[in-house]
């Protein structure tokens, strides 16, 4: 086989890999997305649950989904905002405000809220 015929044939054999290789690429990015859709999806749900949950007065409820929440979505400033209200100590509102104002410097709840746990 003369070189150019070598050269012609790891192109074929090289286009075969990369058009395997984008089919793969392709399915694979597909399933993490939808993976990535359907666990945004349960944070929400875990969020409207303890929103609501906190609403109803069932605190403890309400902290094991919020918390559920930041544990899986540790940028969400509602999560961590809600979380406030639910946790019982001083010191753990004060992480869970001081988390929100990391995420959002102009989320005025979370400001409010600091400033009314300084005049404790």
């Amino acid at each position: 086989m003369s070189s150019v015929g070598r050269v012609e044939a790891q192109a074929r054999c090289l286009g075969r890999v990369s058009l395997l290789y984008r089919i793969w690429y392709n399915t694979h990015r597909v399933g993490t997305e939808a993976k990535a859709h359907e666990m945004e999806a349960q944070v929400q749900e875990w969020l409207y649950d303890g929103v609501m949950a906190l609403l109803k007065g069932d605190r403890e409820r309400a902290q094991g989904l919020l918390l559920q929440v930041v544990s899986n979505d540790e940028q969400n400033e509602y999560g961590w905002l809600w979380l406030s209200g639910a946790v019982d100590s001083v010191d753990d509102q004060q992480i869970a405000l001081e988390n929100v104002i990391a995420i959002n410097p102009n989320n005025p709840y979370a400001k409010q809220g600091l400033a009314l746990l300084a005049r404790q």
